[in-house]
């Protein structure tokens, strides 16, 4: 009974077998049959993958393309309409883009002290800007000597304190050979200062002065009293080199008013010998008890001053600026000055703003109460 089974499905299996393969007699070709059998198998597609790279390819292309055209678009907008990007935090330009900021400040916290230069590396003998907070006390202030606000030097300068060699005692006449009437119209020359003239006048009353009689004076005029006498001789500038010997740039303020001056060394070779000096017009009365943001752009060729971000007063340079030594720092108001002028958040960037950097940097960072406490 089980071999018959077994016999019934061994025989089904061959014929369910068989069903599938072609019928095969003698006169069936070998390759005939192959043809057939391979006929019968399902064949395996290959994927189409050509088409899909070239479609993501070419979509990439025009996305680039359309990035590339919106950016030539901002481009052009940025120089032409509006800022578009913002290289720095103070620009008006609403997409930020990461660089390298060149920006060097110091006095933040107090303002400056008379014997302690800014911490700036890296300084040029000139094209460069550097920007200050400056505060006039309101002080009672006479000297007969300019009040130098900034210079450049190896080592603070030490103002004397009495009139003594290259002070006078003429509150009108100059010291440092810094001229206190300035022509704009050429350089001043090795010798700033007026030359000395014979000169008279007349007077009443009684004592010693400069009055009636024979000497030396800057022009004619009437004294309180009769005799003979003198006016101190005024200093020639090479004093200037006497005490700022490492400096190409002076900023200061007239010895009685609230006028400010900046006064280059300039030079035809760059030696001491035909040194000279160039003195802007002032600035009149700068403004007493308020914080002004002051800016000085420093180039071989001109100077420019801006007060709160807006342009001052600008001049050419005659002749290149004294060359400085690398060690030439920036110090702050001299000891003498300092009871009557502040200065504090010194800002320096080694090349030249723009006028839209100086306009965004141009506001006053300390308050009037910042400096009135060290003004007491």
């Amino acid at each position: 009974m089980n071999f018959r089974c077994m016999n019934f499905v061994a025989c089904g299996s061959k014929e369910m077998y068989a069903s599938h393969l072609p019928t095969w007699n003698k006169s069936t070709q070998p390759s005939v049959l192959l043809q057939s059998v391979l006929n019968k198998r399902p064949v395996m597609q290959a994927p189409q993958t050509t088409t899909t790279y070239g479609n993501i390819l070419q979509s990439v292309f025009y996305m680039a393309l359309i990035v590339f055209i919106l950016f030539l678009a901002l481009v052009f907008v940025h120089f032409t309409i509006t800022p578009v990007f913002s290289f720095n935090p103070s620009d008006s330009g609403f997409i930020p883009i990461p660089t390298v900021s060149d920006i060097q400040t110091d006095f933040t916290a107090s303002p400056a002290p008379s014997d302690k230069s800014a911490n700036f590396k890296d300084i040029p003998a000139y094209s460069y800007t550097i920007g200050m907070d400056l505060y006039l006390s309101g002080s009672f202030y006479v000297s007969p000597a300019p009040r130098i606000l900034l210079y450049r030097g190896k080592t603070s300068v030490v103002t004397p304190a009495s009139p003594g060699v290259g002070i006078t005692t003429s509150p009108v006449s100059q010291d440092f050979g810094l001229p206190t009437s300035v022509d704009t119209s050429q350089p001043s020359t090795t010798n700033a200062c007026p030359t000395p003239s014979p000169g008279s006048g007349t007077g009443s009353g009684s004592g010693t002065g400069t009055g009636s009689g024979t000497g030396t004076s800057p022009a004619s005029g009437t004294g309180p009293g009769t005799g003979s006498g003198t006016v101190p001789t005024p200093v020639s500038n090479n004093n200037i080199f006497t005490y700022f010997p490492d400096t190409n740039i002076i900023l200061w303020l007239d010895s009685m008013k609230n006028d400010l001056n900046v006064t280059v060394i300039t030079s035809e070779d760059g030696t001491a010998a035909k040194a000279q000096l160039q003195t802007m017009a002032p600035i009149e009365n700068i403004p007493m008890k308020e914080v002004i943001r002051l800016t000085v752009i420093f180039t071989q060729k001109f100077v420019e001053v801006y007060i709160n971000g807006a342009l001052e007063k600008t001049m050419t340079l005659h002749n290149p600026p004294m060359p400085v030594s690398d060690a030439s720092m920036f110090y702050p108001p001299t000891s003498n000055v300092m009871p009557s002028a502040f200065l504090a958040n010194l800002t320096f960037w080694p090349r030249v703003l723009t006028v839209r950097e100086i306009a965004s940097n141009g506001d006053p960072i300390a308050s009037d109460s910042f400096f009135s406490k060290s003004a007491l």
